[in-house]
């Protein structure tokens, strides 16, 4: 069979792994919104959780209710993002520069989550930057 132009274009976007890429940022949304551990986001979800199992403990279960939901649909996403059968593996179209500048980046976030005290002088200062959305 002969595919049409939008056809063609999909199936070249399935494979470049555009659409695994995608699956992956979509798993890691998902943990970053559920304030995962070794993210940059978790001390301070920690702290809220804290704050709000102390003062309302009924809400503060409906919380940890709900982020175990989340938990299940990132895992359920990592599962079927890991099990994917790819019947033609292309290789990465990467130039080597943007890979390293990837894996750099992958490493500052990976250290936020670890040392969020390297971060928080720099987000203290950040409201110096736009005084025009100040009081």
């Amino acid at each position: 069979a002969i595919m049409d132009g939008d056809t063609k274009e999909i199936v070249n976007i399935v494979n470049t792994g555009f659409i695994v890429t995608k699956a992956g940022v979509v798993v890691i949304a998902n943990l970053s919104v559920l304030g995962f551990p070794l993210l940059a986001s978790f001390p301070v979800h920690l702290v809220l959780l804290e704050q709000l199992a102390a003062h309302y403990p009924t809400f503060g279960y409906g919380v940890l209710l709900g982020m175990m939901g989340l938990l299940g649909g990132a895992l359920r996403s990592l599962a079927v993002l890991v099990m994917a059968v790819e019947e033609d593996a292309q290789p990465r179209r990467e130039p080597r520069a943007l890979q390293i500048i990837f894996g750099l980046g992958w490493g500052v976030l990976v250290a936020a989550g670890l040392f969020p005290q390297w971060i928080v002088p720099l987000l203290a200062r950040l409201p110096l930057a736009f005084p025009q959305l100040g009081p």
